[in-house]
């Protein structure tokens, strides 16, 4: 199955074709068409509460497209068509409503799974990372080179003994933990238990 996530990029074309084409939704990147960084971490904040509350599992994956810098000087109707074939893949990678895609900075992606385990958040990393791959997304102003993506993240079960940033940390750790690995895989942090403080993240 294809684009489930609530917030896909079809779903979002006929959103904007039924309101003034003009206006642009709130709180979505206008390029993707996925969530942007505010209402990302709005969402976060109300599944950490959620999930706290029923004792699951919270998972944030961030998506990075590797050498992304070597491109910022192309023209940006090339970067934003790489962008957008990446955002479609992160967005397909999403097969329950409940998971949450978005573009939350330049070439970064990511993606909120509530009540996943490890095992199932790693799944939807590798199979990121293998789409992206398979797809031959080009590199815009390298045509020799193809996108590729990093993927670190970080699943727990939420205690009052952390905040929901505390999750953006572990995953941005993650994050620069597999941009170092030549091999391209995943990096997923479980969280060890913590003082209640909310260190680093956007």
């Amino acid at each position: 199955m294809r684009g489930r996530c609530v917030q896909n990029l079809s779903q979002v074309k006929q959103w904007r074709r039924a309101v003034d084409p003009a206006v642009e939704l709130e709180g979505f990147d206008p390029t993707t068409g996925l969530a942007g960084r505010d209402l990302l971490l709005e969402r976060l904040e109300r599944q950490w509460v959620w999930c706290t509350e029923r004792q699951l599992a919270l998972c944030l994956l961030l998506i990075n497209i590797r050498q992304f810098s070597l491109i910022r000087k192309q023209r940006a109707e090339d970067i934003d068509q790489a962008l957008i074939a990446v955002g479609q893949v992160v967005s397909d990678a999403l097969r329950r409503r409940a998971d949450f895609a978005g573009h939350i900075r330049a070439g970064e992606f990511s993606a909120l799974l509530a009540d996943v385990t490890r095992d199932g958040a790693m799944h939807v990393a590798e199979t990121m990372i293998r789409a992206v791959r398979e797809a031959r997304i080009p590199m815009p102003g390298l045509p020799d080179q193809v996108v590729e993506v990093a993927v670190g993240g970080a699943c727990y079960v939420p205690t009052a003994n952390h905040f929901s940033k505390t999750l953006v940390t572990q995953a941005d750790e993650a994050l620069a933990e597999t941009r170092r690995h030549a091999d391209g895989r995943a990096v997923i942090h479980g969280m060890a238990n913590k003082p209640d403080i909310a260190r680093g993240g956007w």
